[in-house]
């Protein structure tokens, strides 16, 4: 989501150098949530001379692509549903809007 595909794969590159064993925890937004929830945030963020990189559909799955383990993940939106800090109830979040529940999550990956 921040970065490009280039310059992610010379992140990694550079931490699979020098970190053999280690353990990315990421932030990764779908390109459906950026775009039905994040619109208005990321145009303002454009105006103030911010970029994003090409959104993907399944941004887990670069990672993994480059020999990454999956190792949990949290949804963003459930967590603050959980908290109390959202006021919609589960079972919402649970059918009507899981895109919203899905499409922005806490990813947790291993590298062996």
């Amino acid at each position: 989501m921040y970065l490009p595909q280039d310059a992610l794969a010379a992140s990694i590159r550079a931490l699979q150098r020098c970190l053999r064993r280690h353990t990315l925890v990421c932030d990764l937004m779908t390109r459906h949530f950026a775009r039905r929830y994040g619109a208005r945030l990321r145009a303002q963020i454009t105006t103030l001379g911010g970029d994003f990189a090409e959104m993907l559909d399944k941004p887990a799955a670069g990672l993994m692509a480059r020999g990454y383990r999956a190792g949990g993940r949290t949804s963003i939106a459930g967590r603050a549903v959980e908290h109390g800090s959202v006021r919609i109830p589960k079972w919402v979040l649970n059918t009507f809007l899981r895109s919203l529940r899905d499409g922005y999550q806490v990813h947790v990956f291993e590298h062996p």
